[in-house]
């Protein structure tokens, strides 16, 4: 019976196309990262809208609002967040809004 060698690398048969695989691995790596979506840059001073997070017990959330507007950009932060505010004439309740919220939980204020 002969011995047979199970260990051994299976590219060693297939010369470079182990090195040619592992390359066109990293190309597809490189153009998957390069295709990611960038967070959107606001300004102070744009209006947005943010999401609506509703965790009203007993409340169908199909029913709810996906975003809720216009909120005012006060300040920019690192890390793509932003301070937001009440836009003067929009305020809702009593007690005014203000909070920092990140740009992927954001959109921009359609002006017509």
């Amino acid at each position: 019976m002969k011995n047979i060698n199970y260990r051994a690398s299976p590219n060693k048969s297939l010369g470079n196309a182990g090195i040619q695989g592992s390359e066109r691995n990293l190309e597809k790596i490189r153009r998957v990262a390069q295709e990611h979506r960038l967070a959107h840059q606001y300004f102070v001073g744009d209006l947005v809208m943010i999401k609506n997070i509703d965790t009203t017990p007993g409340f169908s959330k199909k029913h709810i609002p996906k975003f809720k507007g216009p909120y005012k950009i006060k300040k920019s932060l690192s890390n793509d967040r932003y301070v937001i505010t009440d836009v003067e004439g929009f305020q809702v309740t009593q007690i005014p809004f203000d909070s920092v919220h990140e740009s992927k939980n954001m959109k921009p204020w359609i002006k017509i």
